[in-house]
């Protein structure tokens, strides 16, 4: 900044230029001389029964599809008939690891009766669902050898070599 400037750029800091209306100036409603202070339980009864309001309809509401609250369309036939199919089980499945922090990455197909185990963090494999049972934790490594153990050998004598 040179000597000979005399505009005061503390206060302004580039942020807004001078001369530019704010964009609340003058319009209803937007006002700060309520800030810090609370509504009266009258007014917050009226402000929660108005959006109650709101959000029964559904063209207003953002959780509702096609006219359905999503717990409406996750409990619809169509829905429940889409996760026993393959494609639905492996969404599923992939949505899972994800929330888990696992990867998905399959070993072998999938086939009836199967269900997966975590070998390591990012691979599955799919084996019947009686060699899964019992605790083990992939994280904590608690039990994983003993499984790891015999579900190998059911792949080796599954597979071959």
């Amino acid at each position: 900044m040179s000597k000979g400037n005399k505009t005061n750029h503390s206060i302004n800091n580039g942020c807004f230029k001078q001369g530019v209306i704010p964009w609340n100036k003058n319009k209803k409603g937007y006002t700060t001389s309520r800030k810090g202070q609370s509504h009266s339980v009258e007014t917050k009864n009226k402000i929660s029964l108005k959006a109650i309001e709101r959000l029964k309809n559904p063209e207003n509401n953002p959780n509702y599809i096609d006219g359905r609250s999503l717990e409406e369309n996750y409990n619809s036939i169509k829905y429940k008939n889409y996760m026993k199919t393959p494609s639905g089980m492996k969404a599923n499945h992939r949505r899972n690891s994800k929330r888990r922090e696992l990867g998905n990455e399959e070993v072998n197909e999938p086939f009836k009766g199967s269900v997966g185990h975590h070998v390591t963090i990012d691979y599955v494999v799919n084996v019947p669902s009686f060699l899964n049972k019992g605790y083990h934790n992939v994280r904590t490594g608690k039990n994983m050898d003993e499984k790891n153990y015999f579900i190998l050998n059911y792949l080796f004598l599954i597979y071959g070599k």
